[in-house]
């Protein structure tokens, strides 16, 4: 009888999948992409190779679809196999990916690239000990290749996945929690190895239900089509509290770094040349290339805490006393202070002299934002600086991680999303300039931006 049940959960769920599921470009479909087959019928499918679903699901790690699409077309076109990705210069790599976040995605692609081409001639292997050998490659993705590529019966659990199983088998646990992870495995493994004919499909239709109709806030019960074997459906007398599982992770406090961003311009020919500096081979944002970046203090996450904490307890306390803390954003982010701290970060780190560092006119407080990583939040005050020569100075002396580029050049590098933001500002205050016929202006924007995007 369980095994019965089992097998009626598949074809339930893959009947579903064949019927509702989104035409993407990774499945074989034309456009249009990203509304449904019942929506739009599917009249052409080309079977995507194995590269292309890597490609792609390399890609999908915490990156929504939308966002994907024109992202893998693009690669698709420039990289259409491992050989040529393989022999891809880095730049070319990190340009076309730019914007995606979590650049060691796109080097790992490379490097997993040329290991295909050195060790399996050029071929994705169809093991899962073969794919795990290649760099980037784990569980999930091999899972996915394995099944999705090879038709072959291996799980795979993302976080779609997860929350699925866990308001089926109504677990009230932490999506993070290894209990919850490990048990998601084995109930995955269960599912797609017993007879399942087509396992690519199963473990598509579990993550497209994930991700289109058990979604997290306002999950679509009444559309599931596994709805009679899920427990948490059965058991909850509102069923609006489904989306207690899994159960909410404590919203995790993220350290700060707060950084003074300078965009050094100036003329040449008919464009504009930047001067930007490469970030070092190792760490966040490895080998990108940015604007001047002078950091002006960090926060640890306890810090950030306490801090919030006391604004918090503030605003309830009814005596007016002003609240300070260590590394206030106001003592520390002051323009006058961030000017200062940039011209000896221009002198002493990118070996700007000092005459240029003095002909830096007009300077303009441009705005702020924050940039949201998975780990740790930036928060990037911004200014525009221009040089009114295009000539080398002899007096400076540019390490080799610092060079002048022009727009061109910097997006076929690939510009990270918050240096796109700040080349972005910089424009927008050039453009005003322009239209008013004058001097630069010397008031602040007034530009208040939030990004979340792991970048």
């Amino acid at each position: 009888e369980h095994n019965d049940s089992l097998e009626s959960f598949r074809i339930d769920l893959i009947s579903w999948y064949r019927k509702n599921r989104r035409r993407l470009p990774w499945r074989g479909d034309e456009p249009p992409y990203g509304v449904s087959v019942k929506e739009a019928p599917v009249v052409k499918n080309e079977k995507v190779g194995a590269y292309g679903t890597w490609v792609s699901e390399v890609m999908l790690q915490q990156t929504r679809v939308e966002t994907v699409i024109k992202y893998f077309l693009n690669w698709m076109q420039l990289f259409p196999d491992e050989q040529t990705l393989a022999q891809a210069s880095p730049d070319a790599v990190n340009a076309a990916w730019a914007g995606l976040g979590y650049y060691s995605r796109a080097r790992n692609l490379q490097k997993g690239a040329k290991k295909v081409v050195e060790d399996f001639n050029g071929v994705l292997p169809d093991s899962e000990s073969g794919l795990l050998s290649i760099p980037g490659i784990g569980k999930y993705t091999s899972g996915a290749i394995g099944s999705i590529a090879f038709n072959k019966s291996v799980p795979l659990v993302d976080g779609n996945v997860i929350r699925v199983f866990s308001r089926i088998c109504r677990v009230s646990l932490e999506a993070k929690d290894s209990k919850l992870i490990k048990a998601c495995w084995d109930f995955a493994s269960k599912l797609v190895s017993q007879g399942n004919p087509d396992p690519g499909s199963f473990n598509q239709a579990l993550m497209e239900l994930g991700a289109t109709v058990c979604i997290p806030k306002a999950p679509r019960c009444g559309d599931c089509p596994v709805q009679k074997y899920c427990v948490a459906y059965k058991l909850e007398k509102d069923k609006s509290n489904v989306i207690q599982y899994p159960k909410k992770a404590k919203k995790k406090t993220l350290p700060d770094e707060v950084y003074a961003v300078t965009v050094v311009s100036r003329p040449n020919d008919k464009s504009m040349e930047y001067l930007v500096m490469q970030r070092p081979k190792k760490g966040l944002l490895a080998g990108q290339w940015q604007f001047i970046c002078t950091k002006m203090f960090s926060r640890t996450a306890k810090e950030v805490e306490e801090s919030e904490n006391s604004i918090r307890n503030s605003k309830t306390n009814s005596c007016k006393t002003k609240v300070t803390t260590k590394n206030s954003f106001d003592n520390g982010t002051h323009y006058s202070t961030r000017k200062e701290e940039t011209d000896k970060y221009l002198r002493n780190a990118i070996g700007m002299c000092v005459d240029c560092i003095d002909s830096l006119k007009p300077r303009v407080d441009i705005g702020s934002f924050i940039h949201t990583f998975s780990h740790i939040r930036h928060h990037l005050y911004v200014e525009s600086a221009r040089v009114d020569k295009n000539s080398e100075c002899s007096a400076c002396e540019f390490s080799e991680c610092t060079t002048w580029m022009t727009k061109k050049q910097l997006h076929d590098r690939g510009l990270t999303k918050s240096m796109s933001t700040c080349l972005e500002m910089d424009e927008n205050l050039m453009n005003e300039h322009k239209r008013k016929g004058n001097a630069r202006p010397k008031k602040k924007m007034k530009l208040q931006m939030k990004i979340s995007q792991f970048t």
